[in-house]
């Protein structure tokens, strides 16, 4: 055979650059051997950085270092994917092993006593080879192809996560460490979500026998799966009884706490004043106002009805000054904050006047919603 510019002529043939590849690299760099380590990727530890997120090891720290450089990582911590392939990196730059990336090993023979091995255009003739593949190669049996195709079907090299998943439910097929791993994640994503709703007691029972509360919470609990930016509801509350909808406000102040988005279109403004953080009033297609509840529900005022009511008047001025006490319809309403009724009741009943009713009151979110869609003829838009 007549050699070629790209002939490459070396005592070892390291084929594939991982964990083993390596190592087997660092012994061949202390008996001075010429060798080389191929491997596919663009980058060394790429085969962990495509796995799916939440991969680690199976073994702690201390036992998953390489020869010559123990892991960089608390010896009882289990590393993680990315910290797994970020140490094989920085083991073949430590010992300056002759690995050469995008090499794709095509075929190995026999060749005048050793062996040859080809890598796309390249030849690499040598007397001995260590093929470090590893035995993890995709397998997709052939009914697969059979199957309905409105069935997903994600071999788990390619999975990254439950976000892949379309809603309902999953298979999955081998029971090996990546089936295994990826069944205990998925079923941790369903009880994470059952939680979140308030129905993990509920978990085994049939979906039929849920109120109709529960059946609108597992429908946030489907979208919630999806893990989106944000959750778009609409009239969450509708239909339901009381205990109903004090569980749902309940779940939406936890999908709140636990720094969801929650946007929530609802007529129902008592409910959302009680769970919303910033509200928007949109009448036509337009949006009138915008703000957190406590900006759009204003200060609020104390309201007295009292007799004689001029009497009250005098007082409640004399108190406060006259610019923060009116009359409206036959009540007096001061601009003071609410831990001034005692004063003000005490102040009054010293002076003879008789009081009915004293209180705090605060504009609603509806107060609010019909002065902002009042029409000309009175009534809301």
């Amino acid at each position: 055979m007549t050699l070629q510019p790209s002939d490459h002529h070396l005592d070892t043939v390291v084929v594939g650059g991982g964990q083993a590849g390596l190592a087997m690299g660092y012994y061949l760099n202390r008996q001075r051997r010429e060798f080389v380590i191929l491997d596919a990727a663009a980058r060394v530890g790429d085969t962990w950085r495509s796995r799916w997120d939440s991969l680690r090891l199976f073994t702690p720290a201390f036992h998953s270092g390489l020869p010559g450089m123990p892991f960089p990582a608390p010896g009882r911590s289990v590393p993680t994917k990315d910290q797994t392939a970020d140490y094989l990196e920085a083991y073949a730059d430590k010992f300056d092993l002759p690995v050469r990336l995008g090499r794709r090993v095509r075929s190995l023979s026999r060749h005048h006593g050793g062996y040859l091995v080809r890598a796309d255009d390249e030849r690499y003739t040598a007397a001995h080879v260590v093929v470090a593949t590893g035995p993890y190669h995709p397998h997709i049996p052939g009914f697969a192809a059979a199957l309905d195709p409105t069935i997903t079907q994600l071999h788990s090299s390619h999975y990254r996560n439950p976000d892949q998943l379309p809603e309902g439910e999953v298979l999955v097929v081998g029971a090996g460490n990546s089936g295994a791993e990826i069944a205990v994640e998925l079923a941790a994503k369903v009880d994470e979500v059952l939680e979140t709703v308030d129905l993990a007691d509920r978990a085994k029972d049939r979906a039929s026998s849920y109120s109709l509360g529960m059946k609108q919470r597992l429908g946030v609990a489907a979208a919630l799966l999806k893990d989106p930016a944000l959750l778009i509801l609409d009239e969450p509350t509708n239909g339901l009884d009381p205990a109903g909808m004090a569980e749902m406000r309940a779940m939406l102040r936890r999908l709140g706490s636990s720094g969801h988005t929650v946007l929530l279109s609802s007529h129902l403004l008592g409910e959302v004043q009680q769970v919303c953080d910033r509200v928007g009033v949109i009448s036509q297609g337009k949006l009138l106002r915008q703000g957190t509840v406590a900006e759009l529900r204003g200060h609020g005022s104390l309201r007295v009805a009292a007799e004689p009511l001029h009497q009250a008047r005098t007082v409640a001025e004399r108190l406060f000054g006259a610019g923060r006490v009116r009359v409206h319809d036959g009540t007096l309403h001061l601009d003071v904050d609410d831990d001034q009724a005692p004063r003000l009741n005490r102040e009054l009943v010293c002076v003879g006047v008789a009081v009915r009713s004293l209180g705090w009151h605060q504009r609603s979110l509806e107060d609010l919603f019909f002065e902002l869609t009042a029409r000309t003829d009175g009534g809301p838009s």
